[in-house]
């Protein structure tokens, strides 16, 4: 490293310039056969399935959580009935009822759609 170091170095702007442009004129070459190269469309394929799997994983999960969520609250709400979950106005419906929410772990209470990684899922289905 030193070698090439000291050789660039030594060597005027005008020579630099042109070691330059005749390396940037190779990427760009490299760059162009890359761009009209064939591509493995099994394994593109395979990237786009497990997205796709790891996706539906995550909407199952979040169902999974809000159903719990709303079959707790529910219990807890007897004999009055509630319709649907809604996060927006959610403390009045914990204050009319009087529940407390034991073991929330994450940092805010918010609606599942926001939660993007499946652990704090996994936290919140699992507490």
């Amino acid at each position: 490293m030193l070698e090439l170091y000291e050789k660039w170095k030594g060597i005027t702007n005008e020579e630099k310039k042109t070691v330059i442009a005749k390396v940037v004129l190779e990427l760009e070459e490299c760059k162009e056969s890359v761009k009209y190269a064939p591509h493995n469309v099994y394994i593109n394929s395979f990237h786009g399935t497990a997205q796709a799997t790891k996706e539906k994983k995550l909407r199952q999960l979040k169902h999974d959580c809000s159903a719990l969520i709303f079959e707790k609250l529910t219990v807890c709400a007897v004999p009055d009935q509630i319709g649907h979950m809604n996060y927006a106005n959610f403390n009045q419906i914990t204050k009319k009822y009087e529940i407390i929410f034991v073991s929330w772990l994450l940092k805010h209470f918010t609606c599942f759609s926001d939660l993007k990684t499946k652990m704090e899922l996994d936290i919140l289905y699992n507490s």
